[in-house]
């Protein structure tokens, strides 16, 4: 069976409208005859009823040194939320569709709170339903030890558990849904030339995710890697732009990058000094190009007060704001 691996965001579930979008993405997917795995974050962001950190609030107000587990446990309440809606919508239009928790869904944890790691996945009850012709609905960021104690896998957990089903499964794609068209070479918010890249490396795009940028967590494209030949891309719940192919393959038209090129830009608060990286491909970092970024930082009169080279990252430590010296070094692209 050809199986596709679906997560949407909190953004892409937060309303009536947007889930629309969602249910149409899911039964185009069923209509190419695809085993359909579906992973749902919990609903919309803060100041949202259902949303991780609303629910979070609830005990934090009341008992601020509340412990990780009733955290963790009141966190996985927003998944289960959201993706109960989901699926009672796609079995209100005629689909035959199941929701999982984590733990029913075999994804076994380490037992960090707040925190914890994918050891491994039990795949046995989803084959099953995906045998039955089901959509299997689960819900991201969480899991449950080996003793039954649910535990969440902290921020961009709800990728992670994509990723982890996607290789556990051998799909043969993970879509990474969310409310931009891919990653872009820098924050669009701040640049408003950042483009969007077409296809990056695993390791680029994992460069680039503990640098700071957010649209992808770290955790998650380590373990896509582990199986590279599947295709995992951002998408946009919003258009049906193919968005970013993170490693399996070269997309239509592009070709490899040469060593030293830079890939993107990523931010990062730092003990309140703002951290710009420059992400390079191949084998990393030339003389020049490192000259190249001090320098553009420099002309706009930022105060620099670090600065690190590494093999594939340059990295300075600004005050102020960083919005000119981002728009700087992103010119280097």
């Amino acid at each position: 069976m050809r199986i596709l691996v679906q997560k949407y965001g909190g953004t892409s579930v937060a309303t009536g409208e947007s889930r629309e979008l969602v249910y149409r993405k899911i039964l185009a997917a069923r209509e190419a005859g695809l085993g359909l795995v579906v992973v749902i974050s919990a609903m919309g962001r803060i100041g949202a009823p259902y949303a991780t950190d609303t629910l979070l609030d609830l005990i934090r107000l009341e008992s601020p040194e509340a412990e990780r587990r009733e955290l963790d446990l009141i966190f996985t309440c927003g998944e289960v939320i959201a993706g109960t809606i989901v699926t009672a919508a796609l079995q209100q239009r005629k689909q035959g569709a199941a929701y999982l928790t984590g733990q029913q869904a075999g994804i076994v944890s380490s037992g960090d709170f707040g925190d914890a790691r994918i050891l491994r996945v039990d795949t046995a009850r989803i084959r099953a339903l995906l045998g039955e012709g089901k959509i299997v609905v689960v819900a991201g960021g969480q899991g449950a030890t080996g003793n039954g104690e649910l535990t969440s896998l902290g921020r961009g957990g709800s990728d992670t558990t994509a990723c982890a089903l996607g290789v556990a499964l051998d799909a043969e794609r993970i879509d990474i849904y969310t409310d931009v068209e891919g990653i872009f070479t820098t924050d669009p918010r701040l640049v408003a030339e950042a483009r969007l890249i077409r296809r990056i490396s695993y390791e680029d795009c994992c460069l680039m995710a503990y640098q700071g940028a957010k649209v992808m967590h770290p955790r998650s494209v380590e373990v896509a890697s582990q199986k590279p030949e599947i295709e995992l891309r951002v998408r946009s719940v919003f258009s049906d732009h193919p968005g970013t192919l993170i490693g399996g393959g070269p997309a239509p038209g592009a070709g490899p990058m040469e060593d030293g090129r830079p890939v993107g830009i990523a931010l990062l608060k730092e003990g309140g000094l703002s951290k710009i990286s420059m992400i390079l491909s191949g084998k990393g970092s030339t003389k020049a190009m490192q000259q190249a970024f001090c320098e553009a930082i420099e002309a706009t009169g930022t105060a620099v007060k670090a600065s690190v080279m590494q093999d594939k990252v340059i990295s300075s430590w600004i005050e102020g704001d960083p919005g000119a010296a981002v728009k700087a070094v992103h010119d280097l692209i």
